[in-house]
C-alpha cells in the first residue's frame, strides 16, 4: 500500500454529444481533449493511469513517493478547466459544440503496481481511494473541481475552496466531506 492522490476527469453529456456527431468527429474530439489533459498531468508530474471512454484517471505521488502530490493534483485539475475552455474557443469558432467537464480528486492509501496477466500487464492504482475519487467526479457539476476532505487538509491555505458538504456515495458506509476547489491562492492569502 502507498499513499497517493487520484484524479478523475470526464466529459459531461458525452453520450448525447457522440450520438449527434460522426465517428471521425468523436475520435478527433477525444484525441484533442486527451492531448490537452495529458500535457497538464505531465506538467504537474502525474501519471496517466488510464483512459476509460471519455474519462481520464491520473495518479499523483504513487511513483517514488513524490512530495506535495495533493497540491499538484489540485493545480492540474484547475488547469484542466482552463485547457478545456481554451479548446472550446476553437470548437465554437468551428461551429462545434463546447464540451464541459467534471473533476474529482481524492487522497489516501491505495495499491499501485503492475496488474494483469502474463500476456498483458498494466500499471494501475486500485482501492477505495480510487473508487471515491471516481464517485466525487461523478457528482461534479459543469467545469467544477471537487476534492475530498483528505485532499483539502493537505492543500488548506494554498487552494481557495468552498464547502459542498457531506455526501453519501454508493458503497461507502460513512459520508464524505466534499469541497469545491475554485482557485490557487497566492502566498499569504487564506483559503
Amino acid at each position: 500500500m502507498t499513499e497517493g492522490t487520484i484524479v478523475f476527469v470526464d466529459i459531461r453529456g458525452f453520450t448525447q454529444l457522440s450520438e449527434k456527431s460522426g465517428c471521425a468527429e468523436v475520435v478527433n474530439l477525444l484525441n484533442d481533449y486527451f492531448e490537452r489533459l495529458v500535457k497538464v498531468v505531465f506538467k504537474y508530474e502525474g501519471v496517466v493511469d488510464k483512459y476509460i471512454g471519455d474519462a481520464l484517471m491520473a495518479a499523483f505521488g504513487t511513483l517514488d513517493h513524490e512530495t506535495d502530490s495533493e497540491y499538484r493534483a489540485v493545480a492540474a485539475s484547475l488547469e484542466f478547466i482552463e485547457a478545456i475552455e481554451e479548446m472550446n474557443v476553437g470548437r465554437v469558432r468551428d461551429g462545434l459544440e463546447a464540451i464541459k467537464i467534471g473533476v474529482g480528486v481524492n487522497t489516501g492509501e491505495l495499491l499501485a503496481g503492475f496488474i494483469g496477466s502474463q500476456q498483458r500487464l498494466e500499471y494501475t492504482c486500485i482501492g477505495d481511494t480510487v473508487n471515491t475519487s471516481s464517485r466525487i467526479c461523478s457528482m461534479a457539476s459543469t467545469n467544477q473541481v471537487l476534492i475530498s476532505e483528505s485532499t483539502y487538509r493537505a492543500v488548506k491555505g494554498r487552494v481557495e475552496v468552498e464547502s459542498v458538504g457531506l455526501r453519501q456515495f454508493k458503497g461507502k458506509q460513512k459520508e464524505v466531506m466534499v469541497y469545491e476547489a475554485v482557485g490557487m491562492l497566492a502566498d499569504g492569502e487564506s483559503g
